[in-house]
């Protein structure tokens, strides 16, 4: 589920300017609220971000990181 919300908010942007942090923030904040915890680098999660929105990954690539890394 937080990969869709990551996937769907940058690719598809509700806000002129910041989709990308608002769809990072979901991500890491739906797997806080349900248990596990987000353990990826800073950069590492920032360069998922920028791939998703740029089109270069994909919901399933976004869900694999994420299952790696909570």
């Amino acid at each position: 589920m937080a990969a869709a919300y990551l996937s769907h908010i940058v690719r598809n942007p509700p806000f002129a300017d910041g989709s990308n942090g608002v769809g990072a923030a979901a991500a890491d904040v739906f797997p806080a609220l349900n248990g596990p915890h987000l353990q990826s680098g800073r950069q590492a999660y920032e360069r998922l971000v920028r791939a998703v929105a740029e089109g270069r990954q994909g919901k399933a690539a976004a869900a694999e990181f994420l299952r790696r890394h909570t």
